[in-house]
């Protein structure tokens, strides 16, 4: 599959399908502004409040994010309840806030740019 970047060039895309890791892997996409899009998965366990849970350096800007909680009755949620936020900082600190809700088991992936590479 091919595309036209940011900068107008012809490229084709990574022909691979991207694993959930906790190592951080660039996409094979670009952001709007030319950036790398990168991904990164955090195993967090149990959360029961205000918690930092990384800080990646060179960050940039959020561009998607996408988590799953268990709660000990088996059901799963994705991507928002009322109970839980998620931030991350201009300075790249990521926290995750369930309110005191300890019933979460939390998977959370985020796609960044990064300011270099």
């Amino acid at each position: 599959m091919a595309f036209v970047d940011f900068f107008g060039n012809f490229v084709r895309k990574k022909d691979v399908y991207l694993k959930y890791s906790t190592n951080e892997q660039w996409t094979g996409e670009y952001w709007i502004d030319g950036h790398k899009i990168y991904q990164v998965s955090y195993n967090l366990g149990t959360i029961n409040a205000f918690k930092k849970i990384t800080n990646i350096p060179n960050f940039d800007r959020n561009i998607r994010y996408e988590y799953s909680m268990r709660a000990s009755d088996k059901i799963s949620g994705m991507n928002s309840t009322v109970n839980t936020d998620l931030f991350v900082t201009t300075g790249g600190d990521v926290y995750i806030n369930t309110n005191g809700n300890t019933r979460y088991d939390v998977v959370l992936t985020l796609w960044y740019t990064k300011t270099t590479g």
